[in-house]
């Protein structure tokens, strides 16, 4: 059900569909988009990458890459950790 909600969103985000009166319609689509196009595909993406960095760094690493992200500025840490 969750993916289902997600593809939706992205596909609403990227207007190849809309919903009127409770009814999803397709649109037609001019031209093709990445998914990665989407700032809810990419949000998604992000908050995998964080959730997998969480949970199977080991505590020396959490402990170093905390450190760098409080003594950063700007978030070049956060983006280092999604690519």
């Amino acid at each position: 059900m969750i993916k289902l909600i997600l593809c939706s969103r992205v596909f609403f985000d990227l207007n190849f569909a809309t919903i009127e009166d409770g009814v999803i319609r397709l649109n037609e689509i001019g031209e093709k988009r990445n998914l990665e196009d989407s700032a809810v595909y990419k949000a998604r993406e992000y908050r995998i990458a964080m959730e997998q960095k969480l949970l199977y760094s080991n505590y020396n690493e959490l402990y170093d890459w905390m450190e760098k992200l409080m003594n950063s500025k700007g978030n070049s840490i956060l983006e280092e950790t999604v690519k």
